[in-house]
């Protein structure tokens, strides 16, 4: 692991990349209405939730009531300080700042930051994965919080009394249904584990094992490993197997520059998993995003394009792509990471306004909650970076996003099912952050087949039909 250059290996990132070579030619797609399809799955978690305070300077968005609207399922925590600056929450060291204290005292955890934050997402139905460990902290020089802590026996007792907290009403605490804990995130990134991956090993088994006996009915699981991670969490796997150690779940992150490597890679850790013994157990996708080029991050004119790339349209497409494939992946949860982060990565910016990826989580999530069934889609020639998913809202509606991160202009072309019309078709490109409805000139429809034209940048198309 090289600690002084944090960037994927390119050797690694091959073994489960697709080849997504962009093709040439129409990419045709039709709608089969007499198949049947599995419900669609709750696909669309993120990482963190509404900030708990905005700070001075940020527009009056109803950010929580935004958040609320999408009816997120589910929600992994990581780095939720650096969505609250000045606020301590989530973090094991900032719910029990020193160390050395008694860790039967309840006088010595900082419950009440985290509480609040906590409580508007139990308010809003919202499930809660909760990450036992640390924010990043990406620093040049001495990093403070991420190191393995002191004493691993004490850690995982902070850690117990943090679960009998949220779940038993210790310390004037809740009787929540948190039933998820992980231990720690990313231990193979030095910018999150200050030690060797083998002290995170020993750190897993002495909370995991600690975990289980105190709480038999909740589920403990890790190791929360980077996109460039694969050998690690073969390494974490083989461990749980040797020590039979408990394990609920696994978790990992995933960042890559194309749908196409973020869905093919649950496909191979999925099988990971299995060969290891663990067939049954659930494979979760804890933070996911379009990864930025990290090699630009050094030049600031470079870190700033690919911070308003991913921020912008490029990022709400290859979001709204990933979504559309993921109902056909392994993995059984996915988070997208954040909410209102820093840098590019949120459905709102520092300044806590929407982004266009804001946008295409309300599109999707919109059909997802009024979805009856989803309906097959077929296209002829395979093209690994578009993805669609198609659903029926009622008897007299179907709706259909289309995910194209493609950089070739290209022809699309769909079969409209009998008995039912072309309604109306959004996109989201380059010229509209949000879903903007095209004119009726703008496509044409002949012998029940609707023609679309995609530019040679990335492009998203929200299709509604009408029975006739």
């Amino acid at each position: 692991m090289n600690k002084k250059n944090f960037a994927p290996d390119p050797g690694e990132l091959k073994k489960v990349a697709v080849n997504a070579i962009e093709k040439n030619g129409d990419i045709c797609l039709s709608l089969d209405l007499n198949r049947e399809m599995p419900k669609m799955r709750p696909m669309h978690g993120v990482t963190n939730f509404a900030p708990l305070q905005n700070s001075a300077m940020t527009c009056n968005y109803p950010l929580l009531t935004m958040v609320r609207d999408l009816k997120i399922p589910y929600s992994y925590f990581h780095d939720t300080p650096l969505e609250n600056p000045g606020l301590d929450l989530i973090d094991v060291s900032r719910i029990f700042p020193i160390f050395s204290a008694d860790v039967n005292n309840p006088e010595n955890y900082r419950f009440e930051e985290t509480d609040a934050y906590l409580q508007q997402v139990i308010d809003s139905g919202t499930e809660v994965i909760f990450r036992l460990g640390e924010s990043i902290e990406v620093t040049p020089a001495k990093r403070f919080r991420v190191n393995p802590p002191a004493d691993f026996e004490k850690w995982a007792e902070i850690c117990l009394h943090i679960v009998s907290h949220y779940t038993e009403g210790w310390a004037n605490g809740f009787h929540w249904n948190i039933r998820d804990w992980a231990v720690w995130e990313e231990p193979n990134n030095p910018n999150l584990w200050g030690g060797t991956f083998e002290q995170y090993l020993r750190l897993y088994e002495v909370t995991a094992v600690k975990f289980k006996k105190r709480f038999p009915n909740l589920r403990i699981g890790g190791p929360e490993s980077t996109t460039f991670g694969i050998k690690y969490l073969e390494q974490f796997l083989a461990f749980c197997e040797e020590k039979k150690l408990p394990l609920d779940f696994v978790c990992y992150t995933a960042y890559y520059q194309t749908p196409a490597e973020i869905l093919a890679e649950s496909f191979v850790r999925r099988k990971m998993v299995d060969d290891h013994g663990f067939k049954d157990i659930p494979l979760w996708m804890d933070e996911w995003h379009g990864s930025p080029l990290w090699d630009s991050f050094p030049d600031e004119v470079g870190y700033m394009r690919e911070s308003n790339r991913i921020r912008g349209y490029n990022g709400a497409v290859f979001a709204g792509t990933v979504l559309c494939g993921l109902q056909d992946v392994p993995a059984e949860r996915a988070c997208y990471y954040s909410v209102c982060m820093p840098g590019g990565y949120g459905l709102f910016d520092e300044r806590r306004i929407p982004t266009p990826q804001y946008y295409m989580f309300a599109k999707y999530c919109s059909m997802f909650n009024n979805a009856k069934r989803r309906i097959a889609v077929d296209f002829v020639d395979d093209e690994p970076n578009v993805k669609a998913l198609a659903c029926e809202i009622d008897e007299a509606n179907i709706e259909m996003m289309l995910g194209c991160y493609l950089q070739n202009a290209r022809t699309i072309k769909f079969s409209i099912p009998d008995g039912f019309k072309l309604k109306s078709v959004e996109i989201m490109n380059a010229n509209n952050a949000r879903f903007v409805e095209l004119n009726s000139w703008d496509y044409s429809v002949a012998d029940n087949v609707a023609t679309l034209q995609k530019n040679e940048l990335p492009m998203a198309f929200f299709v509604k039909l009408q029975k006739i």
